[in-house]
């Protein structure tokens, strides 16, 4: 059974292998992705800073973390008052994918959201990355900003 809850600080190093694995995942669909920063000390105190201000939680099966979703709060939206958060990062393990574990913790990140007073939720995916837009889509994101990118050669 999935269980989540919010990370200590004894989660590092299982969302700092998490994040790599995301990072690895993400550069099949966009070669800037800069991977390996996770486990220096930019990526260390990030995710510390991240557990301990801001939201984290981890998906569990038994006792093992098996996903992590981190976030953060913003303050206004460009074109409005509105406050909103920044899903920053999810990423469960491949073999845990479409048991539900994302969606409880979107649905974790969703409720603190809501709690917190927070109007909107803001998240980047790749363009190519055809799985995280579906999920997203499928929990009530829409399209909102187009980012376009050209190589110069």
């Amino acid at each position: 059974m999935i269980k989540i809850r919010r990370a200590a600080i004894d989660d590092l190093k299982s969302v700092q292998h998490l994040n790599d694995l995301l990072f690895k995942h993400d550069g099949q669909f966009d070669e800037t992705v800069c991977t390996g920063w996770t486990y220096g000390d930019s990526g260390e105190n990030y995710f510390r800073s991240m557990i301990e201000n801001e939201f984290v939680w981890v998906a569990e099966n038994e006792a093992d973390v098996i996903g992590y979703l981190a976030g953060s709060y913003k303050n206004k939206e460009l074109y409005s008052n509105e406050t909103y958060a920044e899903l920053n990062d999810m990423y469960v393990l491949e073999e845990f994918r479409k048991q539900g574990a994302g969606k409880l913790l979107f649905d974790k990140f969703n409720s603190e959201c809501k709690r917190k007073g927070i109007k909107a939720i803001r998240v980047t995916a790749s363009a190519k990355n055809s799985g995280a837009i579906n999920f997203y889509k499928k929990n009530g994101f829409d399209e909102f900003d187009i980012i376009l990118r050209k190589r110069i050669k």
